[in-house]
């Protein structure tokens, strides 16, 4: 087509309950390409289905996750943590976390969203969200039939624990690292990120309050001593750092490249390239050169502040552009 926009444009949708798939406008969402959300013959499907299994099979199944929903929701209810927004629907569980006597929606969207994706990145399970009223929810699907009454008090009992702005005591969650090279801390064990301190470096000093805490909610704290490489050039990892006290050196093998100390970033590029189906290993490698405190975003969660909050997002772009002055 002469305009691909319009080619996605015909297939895309996106509710709000569908919004954490939602990957960068510059890259590729198979989801939009086909008919998998669009217009299908959905009754062959169910014909071919009810005549494989039987209709038995799928009463079971459905009274099955009922029974899953009645259990979420009973525990939810009795919970000091958790809030039931509107009763079940068939195997839908619309539920979020308290955030102490917190009245502010914003706050309380933030707090949530940060649970919903801390529990994806912890291996424990996945949930979604939606909006109920205006009002963020996270949005529990049992219909899974690999699911057990276990999965489900185990994966409430993880968002009733959890607290990103502070480890929690209770034990680490199991994590499966995709690559051992990769490095990677879970996410219950990682030290958080004091907002307040945020706010006296450049890439943040123009955020607001809300902005700050966000970023707080989304990154975490790692240290490297003296001497430690920090990224390694070639490496395919792709956090983003920004550093908070100490100094380090940018060399590849030939040569120096750079200084830098509390206040500089780095990584950007490469987080940027996060869920392309290609990107750009790392340059160069970067070794602390005295003790050093850093604050270290994913890049899931990079990209999702670099489009959502723009005075964060212009400054990374402005220094791509500068960076790279051919891009």
């Amino acid at each position: 087509m002469r305009e691909g926009k319009q080619l996605r444009k015909g297939f895309e949708i996106t509710p709000d309950y569908l919004k954490d798939t939602a990957v960068a406008a510059e890259e590729v969402n198979f989801a939009d390409r086909g008919v998998q959300l669009s217009r299908v013959c959905r009754a062959l499907k169910l014909w071919v289905s009810l005549e494989y299994f039987g209709v038995d099979a799928f009463r079971k199944a459905i009274d099955r996750a009922l029974d899953l929903a009645r259990l979420a929701q009973a525990r939810i209810e009795a919970s000091e943590e958790l809030e039931l927004l509107v009763p079940p629907a068939l195997g839908v569980v619309c539920f979020r976390r308290r955030l102490g006597g917190a009245q502010d929606e914003d706050e309380l969207a933030h707090f949530n969203a940060a649970l919903v994706e801390g529990l994806a990145e912890c291996g424990e399970g996945v949930v979604s969200s939606t909006r109920l009223r205006g009002r963020y929810a996270i949005r529990m699907c049992v219909l899974n039939h690999t699911s057990t009454a276990r999965d489900v008090k185990r994966v409430l009992d993880w968002i009733e624990r959890a607290a990103p702005l502070v480890a929690a005591a209770e034990p680490s969650m199991a994590t499966y690292d995709r690559h051992p090279d990769v490095h990677h801390q879970p996410w219950l064990g990682q030290r958080p990120v004091d907002a307040s301190e945020l706010q006296t470096l450049p890439l943040f000093a123009s955020l607001t309050d809300a902005e700050l805490t966000l970023i707080a909610h989304s990154a975490y704290e790692d240290t490297a001593a003296a001497g430690e490489t920090i990224v390694r050039r070639w490496d395919p990892s792709r956090e983003f750092y920004v550093i908070l006290e100490g100094t380090a050196d940018v060399r590849t093998a030939e040569e120096h490249l750079a200084n830098l100390g509390p206040g500089d970033f780095f990584g950007e590029l490469a987080a940027l390239d996060w869920g392309a189906s290609f990107g750009y290993p790392r340059l160069a490698s970067v070794i602390a050169t005295s003790p050093a405190r850093l604050l270290v975003l994913p890049s899931a969660r990079f990209n999702t502040l670099v489009r959502d909050v723009t005075g964060f997002g212009d400054q990374i772009r402005r220094a791509v552009r500068e960076r790279l002055p051919g891009l």
